[in-house]
């Protein structure tokens, strides 16, 4: 099928109009509109800057820090949360 955004050829689809990736292009706009009126964001898969509401992912930040917004350059607080989860197996022999 052909995403009536993007225009490219998808095998899978978010809807029967658009692609993934275009929608994930939506939900992302439209959380960095929420971000960026809230001044704040909470437990996202992706950094969005609390002035502006841009997208700053960045796969190296593992601990908190202070980054600087790539769009409006302004500093902001980065907190990293981790979501631990874990597993068990019975030990053999016993």
């Amino acid at each position: 099928m052909i995403c009536s955004r993007c225009q490219k050829l998808k095998y899978h689809m978010a809807s029967d109009k658009i692609c993934w990736d275009c929608q994930k292009d939506d939900e992302n706009k439209k959380t960095g509109e929420d971000v960026a009126k809230a001044g704040t964001s909470s437990y996202e898969k992706e950094i969005f800057c609390p002035y502006c509401g841009c997208s700053n992912s960045d796969d190296e930040v593992h601990e908190n820090t202070v980054m600087t917004c790539y769009d409006c350059e302004k500093d902001f607080d980065v907190e990293v949360d981790y979501d631990i989860r874990y597993s068990t197996y019975r030990k053999e022999g016993k």
